[in-house]
């Protein structure tokens, strides 16, 4: 899967590097599994793009309950090459329990040693890290645990840092 604002440059551009560059090198079996693009105007930007691959790609406008629905995919995408911050796309995939393939500029902002069976910087390598993930079980279910355990941590402690500010700078007055 794959979700996105489609007003936003780098997601563009995200969708059409994949299409172009990595999906040459996407095995057989993994062109045969359903591939979704969320987001507004998928299908319009894209489209022309689907035409000369073999990727069961599903365009899908607006889902009502994005959480669930990332929850039901087996692995995330994020081809990105530019963009800057947390991407809000890999932290929603995080909390849900779905594993993430990503790029340096996706996985920017987060632990780095967590992320680097998932971090591909090349299309090839992309398409590897992929297959590997969705279809080798073992492998799939340790990245869902680690994945599942950094977000509990990465959330509580994000949480903590934002009481701490709130509460050092609204100290209670009187009692």
């Amino acid at each position: 899967v794959f979700v996105a604002n489609f007003n936003h440059e780098p997601n563009k551009d995200a969708v059409k590097y994949f299409l172009d560059h990595i999906d040459e090198h996407l095995s057989e079996r993994i062109r045969n599994e359903p591939f979704y693009i969320v987001g507004k105007n998928g299908k319009r930007l894209f489209s022309k793009y689907t035409k000369n691959n073999n990727i069961k790609i599903n365009f899908i406008d607006y889902v009502d309950n994005i959480n669930e629905f990332i929850a039901q995919r087996r692995v995330n995408i994020a081809p990105l090459r530019f963009g800057a911050g947390i991407k809000g796309k890999i932290a929603q995939s995080l909390v849900n329990g779905v594993p993430t393939i990503s790029t340096s500029i996706g996985f920017e902002g987060m632990k780095k040693s967590l992320f680097k069976k998932y971090l591909a910087d090349k299309p090839k390598i992309f398409a590897y890290k992929l297959d590997k993930l969705y279809f080798d079980e073992v492998h799939w279910s340790q990245s869902q645990k680690e994945i599942v355990h950094y977000s509990k941590i990465w959330t509580l402690n994000f949480n903590q840092k934002l009481l701490k500010k709130f509460l050092s700078n609204n100290k209670l007055k009187g009692s």
